[in-house]
């Protein structure tokens, strides 16, 4: 299974590997000061994104604090789950959404 295909060139005329994400199946978390989690557990790749500075957890029901791993405001991020998690958000200083999209599957 490859969660990846080859799109577009380099300086260098080499190919660049891109996430084929399926945007139908992206899941939408209010961050605000109190966790909260996706609805869907996703095995597989997973894009996440965020409009704020905000940490974030992984699991099959996670909870997140600020002693979790921090998501910079608009840096997505990658993540491989083996087994079937879901995502729970907390913000840092200021309310906003996160976003998680699966890559395709072939």
């Amino acid at each position: 299974m490859s969660y990846f295909n080859l799109s577009g060139k380099n300086k260098r005329n080499q190919a660049l590997p891109c996430v084929d994400l399926d945007t139908n199946l992206t899941e939408k978390v209010t961050i605000s000061g109190t966790s909260a989690q996706n609805t869907t557990a996703f095995t597989g790749v997973v894009r996440i994104i965020s409009t704020t500075n905000c940490y974030y957890q992984t699991g099959s029901n996670p909870t997140a604090t600020n002693a979790k791993v921090f998501l910079p405001a608009n840096v997505a991020e990658y993540l491989y789950f083996e087994t079937a998690k879901k995502i729970a958000f907390i913000q840092d200083v200021a309310g906003g959404s996160g976003f998680i999209t699966p890559a395709l599957k072939e």
